[in-house]
């Protein structure tokens, strides 16, 4: 399963991180808003964490944008 986590805060990043790769999740952490749509206009993922309140392109923006690159994905 490949996610997405979208996170500007570098401690609850890595500890979200750790926690999720420990778990054997495959997880491309981004820590901001433009990274995350271009992540999402690039890959393909299971599950899209996002903190609504980061630099750039806000959690709900990123949602819009992971709507319009899949019909599955659902905010």
């Amino acid at each position: 399963m490949r996610l997405l986590l979208l996170e500007d805060d570098v401690m609850i990043g890595e500890a979200v991180l750790d926690l999720l790769r420990a778990e054997q999740y495959a997880v491309d952490w981004v820590k901001d808003g433009e990274a995350a749509e271009t992540a999402l206009r690039t890959q393909q993922y299971d599950l899209v964490m996002l903190d609504l309140g980061v630099p750039g392109a806000t959690g709900s923006r990123c949602c819009a944008t992971c709507a319009r690159a899949s019909s599955a994905c659902r905010c």
